[in-house]
C-alpha cells in the first residue's frame, strides 16, 4: 500500500484506518520503520486467531509529487 503522508501522527492515522477498512477483526501491532534502497516503509504485523499472521508493507512518500511516486516498476 502507498501512503502519502508528510508527519509521523499522519502515518500512525491512515495505517490504523487501512487495518479497520480491510484487516476489521485483526490485532495490529505498531508499525516499524524501515527502508530498501532509497524507499521508505512503515510495516505491521497483524493476527487472527483463525488466520495465518502476516506482515503489511507500507511505502511512504513525502508528496504526490515525489519523483518515487511516478516509478512504473511499483506495483501498486
Amino acid at each position: 500500500m502507498r501512503l502519502v503522508v508528510t508527519s509521523d501522527l499522519m502515518v500512525d492515522r491512515s495505517i490504523k484506518r487501512w487495518l479497520r477498512t480491510h484487516y476489521k477483526d485483526w490485532d495490529a501491532e505498531p508499525h516499524e520503520y524501515t527502508e530498501f534502497g532509497d524507499e521508505r516503509y512503515a510495516v505491521v504485523f497483524i493476527s487472527h486467531k483463525d488466520h495465518p499472521s502476516r506482515r503489511v508493507y507500507f511505502r511512504l512518500l513525502q508528496s504526490h509529487a515525489d519523483p518515487d511516486n511516478q516509478s512504473s516498476t511499483f506495483p501498486f
